[in-house]
């Protein structure tokens, strides 16, 4: 199996065992088979640019993590934990358990400007036509409020009665992201990952939960992660027919005296690129 994002597994971080080929490595590998006409190429292209973005800023937060926590006897860290429970799923990049509480870190790596609303919506700023303008992208507080709401059922199932705390945290592996509006009264709390630490040693000096530590829960929840069963042909909506090779895609019809696709039968024309290629 291919070990988790941290290399090296010490004391304190768990080995949470991951796909055995990663998703950036599977697109990749769709990328290389599909032909260069293809209408989903650029889909795909981009796909792979924004998960290796992902990937590289889940890695930059499991090294810190590791460096300053490696040698910690007093909490537990879990990466790139998967939890499967009442057909739900829960992807929590980084579970960080402290004598108080657990901190569920979601990485997320953003563009390089980025406003809160005041109604809490995320909004990227960026340039189009000599102009700013503003898009719309995906709350990562919202996406984690999903992976909290299956890891209370998960604690629930493990007998945990209290609940430890249970603290959103969303972390910016990018430091030169410029982040507007944010308020702690969001319910979440936002931090770049040089202060990661600074945030990590306030929470870690909260006394113990009621429940008893909440780190000696993260080694149990184990039991509940299933590594991803990672298909990029699915993720994009493309039909691994599509990338056969081209003698494979289309038959020579003699009474046609032109091409018909070798799955359909439908007519088809073999078109060229300006390289010469089909």
């Amino acid at each position: 199996m291919r070990r988790s994002l941290v290399e090296e597994v010490f004391r304190m971080i768990l080995d949470v065992p991951q796909a055995e080929v990663g998703l950036a490595e599977k697109l990749q590998g769709l990328l290389d088979a599909l032909p260069l006409s293809h209408p989903k190429r650029k889909l795909v292209e981009a796909d792979l640019y924004r998960v290796r973005g992902g990937e590289k800023g889940e890695r930059g937060v499991a090294y810190h993590l590791r460096f300053w926590y490696g040698e910690a006897d007093d909490m537990v860290v879990a990466n790139g934990l998967r939890l499967v429970f009442g057909g739900r799923v829960a992807q929590i990049d980084h579970l960080v358990g402290v004598p108080g509480e657990l901190l569920v870190l979601e990485s997320k790596a953003l563009p390089d400007r980025v406003r809160i609303t005041r109604a809490g919506d995320w909004v990227r700023l960026k340039w189009a036509n000599g102009r700013p303008v503003e898009e719309g992208i995906y709350n990562p507080a919202e996406q984690n409020e999903r992976h909290m709401a299956v890891l209370a059922d998960v604690l629930r199932d493990l007998g945990a009665d209290p609940l430890p705390p249970l603290v959103s945290v969303v972390v910016l592996p990018r430091p030169e992201v410029v982040v507007e509006g944010y308020r702690p009264e969001l319910g979440y709390r936002l931090v770049r990952v040089d202060g990661l630490r600074a945030f990590i040693e306030e929470r870690r000096r909260l006394p113990a939960a009621a429940c008893g530590p909440a780190g000696d829960l993260v080694g149990r929840l184990l039991r509940y992660h299933v590594p991803a069963a990672l298909d990029g042909y699915a993720r994009d909506g493309i039909d691994p027919k599509e990338v056969l090779p081209l003698k494979e895609r289309v038959r020579f019809d003699p009474g046609l005296r032109g091409y018909r696709c070798a799955f359909c039968g439908s007519e088809m024309a073999l078109l060229k690129n300006r390289m010469g290629l089909a």
